[in-house]
């Protein structure tokens, strides 16, 4: 499933757009988090952040 890097999110929301399941929203901090209870693991948000913080966890 994928995961945000926090540290290196600039909280642009590109990913929120892009999430076809509406799984990802911002902090208080602005920065991205992805509820693993309604991703579908399907990718997008990793392809699409302009900042290369998404990833799988383990790779």
């Amino acid at each position: 499933m994928p995961t945000v890097r926090q540290e290196g999110c600039s909280g642009c929301g590109v990913c929120m757009f892009y999430c076809p399941e509406e799984a990802i929203s911002m902090n208080d901090n602005r920065v991205a988090e992805i509820d693993q209870n309604i991703c579908i693991d399907c990718g997008k948000c990793i392809e699409i952040c302009p900042r290369g913080v998404i990833f799988r966890a383990g790779e």
